[in-house]
């Protein structure tokens, strides 16, 4: 039996990297809406951890998606039900020391083993941007002249702003940061006091900041795995939308469906050999000490001669994902291309509906 727990909060929590940690209101949000999201992917039986077990029962049932029966569990009752069962494994959307401060909090002390906080430290490393562009980004682009991306750490606001030949505009990211949330868009001659603000800002919390290219982006894309007992194992592909960097929906359909849309802009072998590259990368550099759900976003990219090329890590997501979330969702019988969305009316809602175009 697996103890699922939907924690939006990751990464700002790891960007914080300190108890207490107050989340943004919009997790707070999405956690309480969605916190039945991991419904998706357990088994009967599994429990799930969430704020209001009779509003996730409600909310998982409008979903009409699957047909898993888990156990919906609050906080304050953990702890009485963990003298009459074993739970094997805690499964979050994101292990960081605010989660492991709240469970220990919530009674799971000796009941389960729970993450060292040297391995959290040592997985919130490698969830930094500067960690994926030293150990994936670079080492994919150096093996292939099909695949661009550069990514440079500053630690000052001089070098985030310095005009750099060849570069009119460039992106700025923090290290820590999901949903498009610390990007920054800067073209030369037009930093104003604000982004300076932001910049001092992110430099004095999280200590450094990625300056990247602003590549002519023709469509995101990300492929995800898992890691477990000593392998790493392909979920799939994952087609995504994006608004200024910010996330939007996911594509929902078969594999060989998503391949097909995809090859309309890509030559395949150049994605699946990206696939298998990463995998292994991951067999050496993440696996010996990381279990658990990882993704790696890409971009195609039109380079200076027009040419249509890949960008094979965009950002890597050292957790579960919304690519993760979009294959769990059964497509055997789909006839039309579907999209996933969440969306906001008062609540947040997970909502799947037709695509009106071929692509994201």
């Amino acid at each position: 039996m697996k103890l699922h727990i939907f924690n939006p909060d990751h990464e700002t929590a790891m960007a914080a990297d300190k108890i207490p940690f107050t989340p943004p209101h919009a997790a707070r949000e999405l956690r309480h809406d969605l916190g039945y999201i991991a419904a998706l992917w357990a088994d009967d039986n599994d429990l799930i951890l969430v704020e209001d077990k009779e509003t996730a029962k409600e909310a998982f049932r409008r979903t009409h998606i699957g047909s898993c029966r888990p156990v919906f569990i609050e906080p304050e009752h953990l702890s009485n039900i963990l003298g009459h069962i074993q739970i094997d494994a805690i499964c979050p959307w994101g292990w960081n020391k605010v989660l492991k401060h709240q469970l220990l909090r919530w009674g799971l002390s000796g009941n389960v083993p729970l993450p060292e906080d040297a391995q959290l430290d040592r997985w919130r490393e490698m969830s930094g941007r500067a960690w994926a562009a030293e150990n994936i980004l670079s080492p994919l682009v150096s093996s292939s002249s099909r695949l661009v991306g550069e990514a440079a750490v500053v630690t000052t606001t001089e070098g985030a702003l310095e005009e750099l030949e060849g570069q009119a505009a460039w992106v700025l990211k923090s290290p820590w940061s999901c949903s498009g949330r610390g990007v920054r868009y800067v073209k030369s001659g037009e930093a104003d006091q604000h982004l300076r603000g932001w910049i001092a800002n992110v430099l004095s919390r999280q200590g450094y900041l990625m300056r990247e290219p602003l590549y002519n982006k023709v469509l995101d894309l990300a492929v995800e795995f898992y890691a477990y007992r000593g392998r790493v194992e392909y979920q799939g592909l994952s087609l995504f939308e994006t608004k200024n960097g910010a996330y939007t929906g996911n594509i929902i359909a078969p594999e060989e469906r998503k391949v097909e849309m995809l090859s309309k802009y890509i030559d395949m072998d150049i994605v699946e050999g990206v696939t298998r590259d990463i995998a292994l990368l991951a067999q050496d550099n993440i696996l010996p000490s990381y279990t658990g759900p990882f993704g790696v976003d890409m971009m195609v990219v039109r380079d200076g001669n027009n040419d249509v090329v890949l960008h094979p890590c965009v950002e890597l997501n050292l957790r579960r994902t919304m690519g993760h979330v979009a294959l769990s969702v059964p497509t055997a019988f789909d006839v039309f291309t579907k999209v996933m969305r969440i969306c906001h009316d008062k609540t947040y809602r997970l909502r799947i509906t037709r695509s009106e175009g071929d692509m994201p």
